[in-house]
């Protein structure tokens, strides 16, 4: 199988003008996405309530985009250790919200975000940790709430199968020194994944917009990758179409412990 999946992160109250633009620009390349829902508090605005914001995300879903729960706050709480400290630091510059929690923890703040959403009729399949970021506790508490997948910035993790597909995430770093770098490895990657007729996974951000070469990169790569023949679908198609269907997909078990 071939895949083309665009995902939309941090789609909030917050990011409403920024994350309908990219999701326009989508559908003006017949692109649907997921798009990732930060279902509580966060950059000053939210929770979600059933205001234009959700009447947005209900319209886009029957156009065909798909709901995924994006964390709950998205703002990074306690972690272990120091080296754990500063790779989730790193990597998710203060968003990594499900990072260091225990199963406990994670399975509670969850929890607390999925009834936000469920409260103005949104009922995701998927979740996905800010920053791909995921404890092995918060990976054991997704899966006992009953989410169908989760995804890390190498595989897309399917729970009932106990199974995930290597695929990498291609995401831009704007307003950081690696910007320029980020752009070009999207794109090389993007078409080297795209030539090998692999999955490709592209994330786009919000914040994306304030970069030139970050949106030209991204979009070009969405771009090369339909005329390469791969069809854009969701992750929760995606899920479903693995299941269905015999496949060569590199797929690996998974094993969830409680930690």
């Amino acid at each position: 199988m071939t895949a083309l999946i665009v995902s939309v992160h941090d789609v909030a109250p917050s990011t409403f003008i920024r994350s309908r633009r990219i999701v326009d620009m989508l559908e003006s390349r017949s692109i649907r996405a997921s798009l990732l829902v930060v279902p509580g508090y966060w950059q000053g605005d939210g929770p979600i309530s059933d205001d234009e914001f959700a009447t947005w995300l209900k319209q886009a879903q029957q156009r065909g985009h798909e709901i995924v729960q994006h964390g709950t706050n998205h703002q990074a709480t306690t972690t272990g250790g120091w080296l754990r400290f500063r790779v989730g630091r790193f990597i998710g510059r203060g968003c990594e919200e499900f990072w260091g929690l225990t199963f406990t923890e994670a399975f509670e703040l969850a929890l607390e975000g999925r009834r936000r959403l469920q409260k103005v009729g949104l009922h995701p399949q998927g979740f996905i940790s800010p920053a791909w970021l995921s404890s092995r506790g918060a990976m054991r508490a997704i899966s006992e709430l009953g989410y169908d997948y989760s995804t890390t910035h190498t595989k897309v993790i399917d729970f009932s199968a106990s199974r995930s597909i290597r695929s990498i995430a291609l995401s831009q770093r704007p307003g950081s020194d690696l910007s320029l770098v980020a752009a070009v490895v999207v794109r090389l990657v993007g078409m080297w994944l795209a030539w090998r007729s692999k999955i490709v996974r592209v994330a786009i951000h919000p914040g994306d917009l304030d970069s030139t070469v970050a949106t030209w990169s991204s979009l070009a790569t969405i771009d090369f990758a339909r005329r390469s023949g791969l069809q854009a679908i969701t992750y929760g198609e995606l899920i479903a179409r693995t299941r269905s269907t015999k496949s060569n997909l590199p797929f690996s078990r998974i094993e969830l412990r409680l930690a």
